[in-house]
C-alpha cells in the first residue's frame, strides 16, 4: 500500500459516520448476530475499502464462523494498514493458534506485547500456549506477569494453578485455585481441579468438598463424580464410592476410569457386576492395567457368562496373556465344558476311527479359538475336559498307529492336543495298548531320522502327544525339515526350546555347592522336569515403584521407610522356571535381579523365556540358599515363595536370607499352611499306604486311583492347579521334604527373627471378609485374628501363606 493510500485509510478510520457503523456492527457482533454485524462491516468497507477496524472485525467474524483462512486474510489486511496496533496482532495470534500454527501464534502474541506491554490478553494467551506445549515453568512466569498487571484475572489464577499442578507444586496450585474462586466462585473447573490438588496433598475432606461443589454447579460432571467416588473409597466408604462410580457412568457411559474403578471395588463383594464393569473398561481401553483388572475379575468370579463377547475376552486373556494362564484355565474350562456343540464334537472325536466315519468333528474342535488358547497355554485343570481329551488322544493314536491318515483339521487339532500334553508333562493316562502303539510310533520315527527318510507327520504328532520327542536320537534333524505350520509350532515347543535350554544349562553359573542331603534330594526331584512349565506371563506397565505398591497394599507399611527408587537389588530365592523374576523385571524395569534355584533344568527354562522377552536385568545362577551366608551382595528385596518349607530347617534358611537383606529392605515369603494342606496330608498317607511312588508313570496311575478312593474323599484335590501336571502333582503329593506351619508357629518364627508383618497377599474377597470380621485390625496384621479367621475358613490359605515382612523397629 502506498503512503497516500495509508493516509486515506487512517482518515476513513476516523470518519464519524463510519465509526457509527462500526459501533452498530459491534453491538450485533457481541450479541452473536454475526451476519448483521458482517453486513455493517461490509458497508464500512464499501465506503473505505482499507478501513482497518472493519477488516479486523470481519476477520474475527470469519474466525468465529470457522473460516480460518479468511480470518487470517482479513486480520492480516488490517495489520497492513495499521501495523503498530497490538490488538490486531493479538487476535491474529488466536487465529493462528486455532489453525495449529503455534510458532506463528507465539510470534503474533510477542509482537502485540512489544507494541503494548500491558496487553493482558496477549500475555494470557501466550502463557496458555506455552502451557499447552508442556513448557510449564515458563507458563507459570507468564501467568504471574498477567496477575501483576491485573490481580483480578480469575482465569489467570486458575490456569496458573493448573500449570503449577503439572509441575507437582500442589500447595501453590491450591492457593491459585482458591484465589480464582474468590473472584469467580462458580468456576466448575476450578472447584474440580482444586479437588484434584487437595487429593494429591492427602486432604481427602477438602477434596470431597471441592468435588461436591463442582457437582452442585454441574450435576452431570462425570469426572468429578468419579473422583469423588475415589476419595470416598480412600475414606473407607465403599458403598458411597460404588454409588458414585455408578452415577458417573450414568452421566458418561464411556468413562473408562469409572468402569475400571467400579470393577476393582466390587471384585470382592459383587463379582458379576465387577466383571461387567471391568469388561466395559477393556472395551474402551485395553491397556495392561485394565486387562489385568478384567482377568482378576474373571478369576474372582470363578466363571463368566456364556456369551460370544465374553468367550472372546477369555480367549484374548489367555492368548495375550492378561494374567498367568494357569489362573485363567478354570474360567476357560468351564465355558468349554458347558458348550453343547463342543460336547457333541468331543463325543464324536472320542469314537472316531477312520476318515471314512460319517461324522467328522475335527472342524469344530480345530476352529474353536478358546479351546486352542487353553490347550496351548496351560494345563486344562478340569477333570471333565481331561477325560474327553484323554479319550480323543486314544482314538487318534489308535487310528494313526494303524495307518489312518488324519484329515487336515484332525491333524491341526492333534498338534494342539500334543502341545497340551507337553505342557502338562503327559499327566493323561496311557493304558498298556496305548503305550504299545506309542512305542511302535517311536520306532517308526526314530528309524527314519538318521538317514533322512520320510517321516509321517501324523505319526510324529501322535508320538509327541504321548511322550517328549526331544530325547529322540537326532531330534534336531526334525527342525531342518519342512512341515505344516501346526507341526512346526509343535516342534518349536518340543524340540527347539528344549535344545536351547540344554545349551543355556551348560552356561549357568554356580554360586554355591549343594551339599545338604535334603537339598540334594529336592534338587533331584526338580531336575527331571522344568518346574513349573508355563507359556506366558501377564503384561505390565513400567513406571510402578515397589514402595508405592507396598504402601497401597498394606496399611502397616505407613510410617516407616521402605525401599525407594527404581534401581532396587532383588533376590529371588527359588526362582523355578522364571515366572516371578520375569514379572518383577517387567513391572520394575530398573531393578537388578538375581534369581537362584537348586534346579539347573528349571533355571535354563527361565533363562530361555527371559531372553525371549529381551530382559537383560535378570541374572540366573544355581545355588542352595543355605550356602549363601558368605555372599557379599546385599538386597533391597528378597522373595522366597514356596521354598523354605522344603528345607530340613526352614528357620535356618530364613535366617540366611535375612542376613542378605539391607536394613530397610523387605521380604516376601510363602509357607505351607497346616490347615490349608489337610487334604494333601491325608492323600499322601493314602498313597504311601497303597504303594504309589513318585515316578511319572506312578503319578499318572495314582491320580485317578486317588480320586476314586473312599467315596470321593480326595476329590477336593482336583481344585489344586498342581494336580493337573506331572511335576506339579509330584510337588503336591510326593515331595521329598515338606514342613507346614500354623499361624501361631509363624508368629513365633517372626518373633525369633525380629520381623514385622506388613500383610498377607490374599485375594480382595478374602481381605474384605477379614476386615468385616475383624474391623479393629485396620492393618490386617494381627496373627491371632488371622488364626481365628482361618479356623472358621480353613481353605483361606489353601495354596500357602504368602506375606511381606521387614525388620521390626528397634
Amino acid at each position: 500500500m502506498s503512503a497516500n493510500e495509508t493516509d486515506v485509510a487512517r482518515t476513513h478510520a476516523d470518519d464519524p459516520r463510519l465509526r457509527a457503523l462500526i459501533e452498530r456492527g459491534l453491538a450485533h457482533h457481541q450479541a452473536g448476530r454475526l451476519r448483521r454485524a458482517q453486513r455493517l462491516y461490509h458497508e464500512v468497507l464499501g465506503a473505505a475499502p482499507q478501513h482497518p477496524d472493519a477488516l479486523h472485525l470481519l476477520g474475527m467474524t470469519a474466525y468465529q464462523s470457522g473460516d480460518l483462512v479468511l480470518a487470517t486474510e482479513r486480520i492480516g489486511a488490517a495489520i497492513a494498514v495499521r501495523p503498530d496496533y497490538a490488538p490486531y496482532h493479538q487476535d491474529l495470534g488466536i487465529v493462528a493458534q486455532a489453525h495449529g500454527r503455534l510458532d506463528d501464534a507465539m510470534r503474533h502474541y510477542e509482537r502485540a506485547l512489544v507494541l503494548d506491554p500491558d496487553q493482558i490478553e496477549a500475555r494470557f494467551n501466550a502463557a496458555a500456549l506455552l502451557q499447552a506445549q508442556g513448557r510449564f515453568d515458563v507458563a507459570v512466569a507468564r501467568y504471574r506477569d498477567v496477575l501483576a498487571l491485573d490481580p483480578r484475572q480469575a482465569g489467570a489464577h486458575h490456569n496458573l494453578g493448573t500449570a503449577l499442578q503439572s509441575l507437582g507444586r500442589h500447595g501453590e496450585a491450591i492457593a491459585s485455585y482458591r484465589a480464582a474462586l474468590a473472584l469467580a466462585p462458580r468456576g466448575v473447573d476450578t472447584h474440580f481441579n482444586l479437588g484434584n490438588a487437595l487429593r494429591e496433598t492427602g486432604d481427602l475432606v477438602g477434596a470431597a468438598a471441592s468435588y461436591r461443589a463442582a457437582i452442585a454447579l454441574r450435576p452431570g460432571h462425570a469426572q468429578a463424580l468419579n473422583n469423588l467416588a475415589t476419595v470416598l473409597l480412600l475414606q473407607g466408604d465403599r458403598d458411597g464410592a460404588a454409588a458414585g462410580y455408578r452415577a458417573a457412568l450414568r452421566s458418561q457411559p464411556g468413562l473408562v476410569d469409572a468402569h475400571f474403578n467400579l470393577g476393582a471395588l466390587l471384585e470382592a463383594q459383587a463379582p458379576a457386576e465387577a466383571l461387567e464393569s471391568a469388561a466395559a473398561a477393556v472395551a474402551l481401553d485395553a491397556s495392561p492395567a485394565f486387562t489385568a483388572s478384567l482377568a482378576r475379575c474373571m478369576i474372582a468370579a470363578g466363571g463368566v457368562p456364556d456369551t460370544a463377547a465374553m468367550r472372546a475376552l477369555v480367549e484374548r486373556a489367555l492368548a495375550a496373556p492378561w494374567a498367568r494362564p494357569a489362573d485363567l484355565a478354570r474360567v476357560a474350562a468351564r465355558l468349554l465344558r458347558d458348550d453343547g456343540a463342543l460336547a457333541t464334537a468331543f463325543a464324536q472325536a472320542a469314537g472316531w476311527t477312520s476318515a471314512e466315519n460319517a461324522s467328522h468333528p475335527w472342524e469344530v474342535l480345530a476352529a474353536d479359538a478358546l479351546l486352542e488358547a487353553l490347550l496351548v497355554s496351560a494345563p486344562v485343570a478340569d477333570l471333565a475336559l481331561e477325560g474327553w481329551l484323554t479319550r480323543i488322544r486314544a482314538a487318534l493314536l489308535h487310528a494313526v498307529a494303524r495307518g489312518v491318515v488324519l484329515p487336515p483339521s484332525a491333524q491341526a487339532f492333534a498338534c494342539t492336543l500334543a502341545r497340551q500334553c507337553f505342557i502338562n508333562e503327559y499327566v493323561f493316562t496311557l493304558d498298556a495298548d496305548q503305550q504299545a502303539d506309542a512305542g511302535a510310533l517311536r520306532e517308526r520315527v526314530a528309524s527314519e531320522l538318521p538317514n533322512g527318510g520320510r517321516i509321517d507327520p501324523d505319526a510324529l504328532i501322535m508320538l509327541a502327544a504321548c511322550a517328549p520327542i526331544a530325547g529322540l536320537p537326532h531330534a534336531d534333524a526334525l527342525l531342518a525339515r519342512t512341515w505344516p505350520d501346526a507341526v512346526s509350532h509343535l516342534l518349536v515347543r518340543q524340540v527347539a526350546d528344549p535344545l536351547a535350554e540344554r545349551a543355556l544349562r551348560a552356561a549357568l553359573p554356580r554360586l554355591s555347592s549343594i551339599a545338604d542331603p535334603v537339598s540334594r534330594q529336592v534338587q533331584r526331584q526338580y531336575e527331571e522336569n522344568p518346574y513349573p512349565r508355563w507359556t506366558g506371563v501377564p503384561r505390565a506397565t513400567p513406571g510402578w515403584t515397589l514402595e508405592a505398591d507396598l504402601r497401597a497394599q498394606f496399611p502397616a507399611a505407613a510410617g516407616r521407610a521402605l525401599p525407594s527408587g527404581d534401581a532396587l537389588d532383588v533376590l529371588v530365592a527359588g526362582a523355578g522356571t522364571g515366572q516371578e523374576p520375569i514379572e518383577i523385571a517387567q513391572r520394575y524395569p530398573a531393578a537388578r535381579i538375581l534369581a537362584i534355584d537348586l534346579s539347573a533344568a528349571s533355571l535354563a527354562y527361565a533363562a530361555r523365556e527371559t531372553a525371549a522377552r529381551g530382559l537383560t536385568q535378570v541374572a540366573y545362577a544355581q545355588a542352595d540358599l543355605l550356602e549363601l551366608g558368605g555372599c557379599e551382595q546385599r538386597f533391597d528385596v528378597i522373595s522366597s515363595v514356596g521354598v523354605l518349607h522344603h528345607l530340613a530347617d526352614p528357620q535356618a534358611g530364613w535366617r540366611t536370607l535375612l542376613s542378605l537383606l539391607r536394613p530397610e529392605g523387605v521380604m516376601q515369603i510363602g509357607l505351607y499352611s497346616e490347615r490349608g494342606r489337610r487334604d494333601v496330608v491325608a492323600a499322601r498317607e493314602w498313597l504311601a499306604a497303597h504303594g504309589y511312588a513318585s515316578g511319572s508313570a506312578d503319578i499318572a496311575q495314582a491320580r485317578p486311583a486317588l480320586l476314586a478312593a473312599e467315596h470321593g474323599r480326595f476329590a477336593p484335590l482336583a481344585a489344586f492347579h498342581d494336580f493337573h501336571s506331572t511335576s506339579e502333582c509330584r510337588d503336591l503329593l510326593f515331595h521329598v521334604q515338606e514342613r507346614r506351619y500354623t499361624l501361631p508357629a509363624l508368629a513365633l518364627a517372626l518373633q525369633e527373627l525380629r520381623l514385622e508383618l506388613l500383610g498377607f497377599v490374599v485375594p480382595r474377597s478374602i481381605r474384605a471378609r477379614y476386615r468385616a470380621r475383624f474391623p479393629a485390625d485396620e492393618a490386617a496384621t494381627d496373627l491371632v485374628c488371622w488364626d481365628a479367621f482361618e479356623a472358621e475358613a480353613p481353605d483361606t490359605f489353601r495354596a500357602m501363606y504368602v506375606f511381606w515382612v521387614r525388620r521390626a523397629a528397634p
